[in-house]
């Protein structure tokens, strides 16, 4: 007798949002679209889901942003803070330290505490560009994302992106790289024309959308090279036998539950 089993994912979801003056809206409204949210991606693709709320070098009073990057993971994840590339706040001028995105992103990838087999994920807020902040994207800003898409690929983490309201006339090229980390992480991109009617809907997208645990498929014939680093996640690498060179496994495919 055949007999289905039924298997309930588990995703860790670790929202990030810039603490800058002008995200103060968006951490609000999505504090409280939470609850509704969380409810109906329950009911409509289920896990076993814990989220995690965190502020880049600030929070936010009466929301769910209630303590900060570095606080967790040095307190809870017991990570040494030498070891975080995000900048402390009062580094940079103006809040461009609580608007280092792809550091944020870096430091959450490769140290938060996540669960043994759960679907990693990201969701990062935001309103400017990823290093430090600013109204345009420049160079640095771009391998500044490179970096971060390389450390969520590395330790398989999806990330999802909302670029906020912006009156910067260079908001175009922003939007280009916020939306570049979540498609080369396997995720979703959002602006604040996607929650002009509440942050619900995006929030059950981002839930329903980390259901997926990131897996290596193995090919009948090829050669693989497998790294072991102590106290680092394994990685897997092909190896092309006639060139000599291998490559890093990171999307050879998806488990989807």
């Amino acid at each position: 007798m055949n007999k289905q089993v039924s298997s309930i994912p588990a995703v860790d979801l670790v929202i990030v949002i810039d603490t800058s003056p002008s995200m103060k809206d968006e951490a609000q409204s999505l504090s409280d679209a939470a609850q509704e949210a969380i409810a109906k991606a329950k009911s409509s693709c289920p896990s076993d889901l814990k989220v995690i709320w965190l502020g880049i070098e600030g929070t936010w009073k009466g929301t769910n942003f209630d303590q900060t990057i570095r606080a967790y993971l040095t307190q809870k994840s017991k990570v040494t803070e030498s070891k975080l590339r995000g900048r402390k706040r009062g580094e940079l001028k103006s809040a461009g330290a609580q608007e280092d995105a792809a550091r944020a992103i870096e430091d959450i990838s490769e140290y938060f505490d996540w669960r043994e087999g759960a679907a990693r994920a990201i969701f990062y807020l935001g309103d400017e560009a990823l290093e430090g902040g600013g109204d345009k994207t420049e160079q640095k800003d771009i391998t500044a994302a490179n970096l971060a898409i390389q450390k969520a690929q590395t330790a398989r983490v999806t990330i999802h992106t909302y670029f906020g309201t912006s009156k910067s006339k260079h908001q175009a090229g922003m939007k280009t790289e916020y939306a570049r980390i979540a498609s080369s992480t396997g995720g979703q991109s959002f602006t604040d024309k996607d929650a002009i009617s509440g942050f619900n809907g995006v929030l059950e997208k981002v839930i329903c959308g980390s259901r997926t645990v990131k897996t290596i498929k193995l090919k009948p014939g090829a050669v693989y090279v497998q790294d072991c680093v102590s106290n680092e996640l394994s990685k897997l690498y092909t190896l092309d036998l006639v060139t000599g060179k291998a490559t890093f496994n990171w999307r050879d495919s998806y488990r989807d539950f």
